[in-house]
């Protein structure tokens, strides 16, 4: 991944965020997803896109131990993006491997305990309105 796939990570975040986010109404314009991302992009040391018939399905932006961004454009899932995505941060073998997930996206919190993450601390997340829970593995 580099700087330029900004606007195709984008429209993958702004795509899952509207599905997987309804429950505190998200809604993020492009621009404004692509400048949070452009000044988020330098912290990661680790970065992988996904592409299914020559599209950006999801992608994974890591900082050390902390997996810090996964989303899969909700066109893609369900096919096991996901997975390989975290399967690479993983094979790092950096530890612990430190998350946030939304208490109510389901379907992450699903993908990350098949892993074995565990949930460390749940805390409100007062900007977004909604509780979330720190997850660790290993």
């Amino acid at each position: 991944m580099t700087p330029a796939d900004v606007p195709a990570i984008a429209r993958v975040h702004r795509a899952a965020c509207l599905v997987a986010y309804r429950f505190m109404a998200w809604d993020h314009d492009l621009p404004e997803i692509e400048a949070w991302y452009a000044g988020k992009f330098p912290g990661w040391d680790f970065a992988r896109i996904a592409e299914c018939d020559s599209q950006v399905a999801g992608y994974l932006g890591a900082a050390g131990g902390l997996l810090d961004d996964l989303f899969i454009d909700p066109a893609f899932q369900r096919r096991g993006i996901g997975r390989t995505l975290v399967s690479a941060q993983l094979a790092r073998g950096i530890r612990p491997v430190r998350l946030e997930v939304f208490e109510e996206n389901a379907p992450a919190r699903a993908l990350y305990e098949t892993f074995g993450f565990i949930v460390t601390e749940r805390f409100f997340n007062a900007a977004d309105g909604a509780w979330e829970l720190r997850c660790s593995l290993g």
